[in-house]
């Protein structure tokens, strides 16, 4: 009964859902989760692909404070 009452059914469900609560998840007409499983990516590549972008961010932080404190 979390979910109800709501004025905003959809608000309600962003948040006040948890990851327990999804089964199934189409994006675009495409199964990408089936029974609270990734089922269309495989997780070991969103991971990896995660970690390069976390580093190149950090990276790019790392030479943006240099430059800054270089600055002063």
């Amino acid at each position: 009964m979390k979910f109800w009452p709501q004025r905003n059914p959809y608000q309600a469900v962003v948040y006040a859902a948890e990851p327990s609560d999804v089964e199934h998840v189409f994006v675009n007409g495409k199964l990408v989760v089936e029974g609270g499983k990734l089922v269309s990516y495989e997780e070991s590549k969103i991971l990896e692909i995660a970690e390069k972008a976390l580093s190149e961010l950090v990276e790019e932080e790392k030479w943006s404070f240099e430059k800054q404190r270089s600055l002063l």
